[in-house]
């Protein structure tokens, strides 16, 4: 079945990373259209030698990124070069494609791919982040190499300058509440805790060219038990991710071929019931 020499490596920047053998084969995907499709001939990966924190529930990886041998570039015109998916928190989340790959309402926003000189942005989807806001004051946050959206990765990374920004921000706006304060609850998280009712908690806005994404505070924050919660962002020295913890609730389309993003507001659990889960 697999090819002498057919191997493949890859690394991800979490710390996971996958080596084992490459092969084709012959795939079928539900359709709307009530009848199952299938294409012939698809890369795939079988990992034989698996590192990093994999969950049991996981047993593999889908390539959705712009390198040759994902599955949307592989796929190709046969899905309009386009696909999207809606991160619900609540229910199972579903990839649609093509012609299924749409928005439905007037509140649709779009930004480009952006396209740098870091050689992440060929394989990787880029977006030209112009600066953060947060409870409707923006942080003077730069993003020379934007930032990567990526439904792989739970929490957000923020590049150093913009994670200072984001928790000098949070720290003037909670000193208005007496009772929250800094907690070490959690290592490496930027945590909170307060003494009696929860405070009312921020929204953050990603300020996109020509589009705004809101994280409001349940896309922004966790709580991790007691009356604790956490940004949920870490601190990272070479890069800027969005996570797909500030992604929920949002359906996006990737339009491969204009090279265009676009998003808007869905309650994602409706995607899993329309499909008859």
């Amino acid at each position: 079945m697999f090819g002498k020499g057919c191997h493949y490596s890859v690394g991800y920047y979490s710390g996971q990373s996958s080596s084992g053998l490459a092969s084709t084969e012959t795939f079928s995907f539900e359709s709307s259209l009530k009848t199952r499709a299938t294409v012939s001939n698809l890369v795939f990966g079988c990992g034989t030698s698996n590192s990093g924190s994999f969950p049991p529930a996981i047993s593999g990886i889908l390539g959705m990124d712009r390198e040759p041998t994902s599955l949307p570039r592989q796929l190709g015109a046969g899905i309009k070069n386009r696909f999207s998916y809606c991160l619900s928190p609540t229910t199972s989340s579903y990839v649609r494609f093509g012609d299924e790959a749409v928005i439905q309402g007037r509140n649709v926003q779009r930004t480009p791919f952006l396209e740098t000189r870091n050689k992440r942005s060929t394989t990787s989807y880029a977006l030209p982040l112009l600066d953060l806001s947060i409870n409707g004051r923006r942080l003077g946050a730069r993003f020379p190499d934007g930032i990567y959206i990526d439904s792989g990765s739970s929490l957000s990374l923020l590049e150093t300058s913009v994670y200072v920004a984001v928790k000098n921000s949070l720290a003037s706006y909670f000193a208005s509440f007496h009772d929250v304060k800094r907690s070490n609850a959690r290592e490496k998280f930027l945590c909170y805790s307060y003494a009696a009712a929860r405070p009312t908690l921020p929204t953050m806005f990603f300020h996109f060219n020509g589009a705004n994404l809101a994280a409001p505070p349940v896309n922004l924050f966790f709580f991790p038990g007691g009356n604790v919660f956490c940004l949920a962002a870490l601190e990272s020295k070479t890069i800027s991710i969005l996570g797909s913890f500030q992604q929920r609730n949002v359906r996006f389309v990737y339009d491969l071929q204009q090279k265009m993003l676009s998003f808007a507001p869905e309650d994602c659990s409706r995607d899993f019931h329309q499909l008859g889960g």
